[in-house]
């Protein structure tokens, strides 16, 4: 009943507790070593779990490297493309994350990317901002240097206070900062719940 199976034999393929293929009925054999060869993993479709293993597991430095392998053999790949940019920003690399971003092809991919893009602007034009005496801007501008040198939880702690301070910080850009970062590190990560939930007591509270 949960799959919806009226007759047999009727095939699933599953990856990840997913269904990515079926078909039902008696196949001939050339249709059905295509079916598997269509669901069986690539070598390109591992190399990009391996990266995206890495990157669960913010070892920053090695996931950059397996992202840009996947890269090379498969340029302009969106799911890479978008863990790339994830890392580089990350590591504080916001330059080249945001030249990346600029021309990121449309994809399923696109949404998450729309998501991070405030996060690489404003890191990539911080060293321009104009220093200020008004506590609360130290506050961001030292939240955005802990991001630049990959201090993920001070600097969500430090965005918390400005946001504690103002919800509406710099039209929304402290609250799209914070938003990218738990874009950056996903939704099953620790911090990512932690401080999703620390959010929301500050703007409803």
């Amino acid at each position: 009943m949960r799959y919806n199976i009226r007759s047999i034999p009727a095939v699933k393929a599953f990856r990840d507790g997913s269904v990515v293929g079926e078909f039902s009925g008696i196949q001939q054999e050339p249709k059905v070593r295509n079916f598997l060869e269509e669901v069986i993993p690539t070598a390109l479709n591992l190399n990009l779990d391996k990266a995206n293993s890495l990157l669960d597991a913010e070892n920053w430095a090695d996931s950059q490297l397996a992202f840009q392998e996947v890269l090379e053999n498969s340029p302009g790949h969106p799911a890479a493309l978008l863990g790339l940019v994830k890392v580089l920003l990350a590591q504080g690399h916001a330059n080249r994350a945001r030249d990346i971003l600029n021309g990121f092809p449309v994809s399923k991919e696109f949404q998450s990317a729309e998501k991070i893009i405030p996060l690489a602007k404003v890191l990539a034009e911080f060293d321009k901002w104009e220093e200020t005496e008004n506590p609360t801007d130290i506050t961001y501008s030292h939240a955005l240097r802990l991001i630049k040198i990959g201090n993920l939880p001070a600097a969500m702690d430090g965005i918390l206070e400005v946001l504690r301070e103002d919800k509406n910080y710099r039209e929304g850009q402290a609250k799209s900062i914070l938003l990218a970062i738990f874009e950056i590190l996903g939704p099953n990560n620790q911090m990512t719940r932690q401080y999703q939930a620390e959010l929301a007591t500050v703007l409803f509270s």
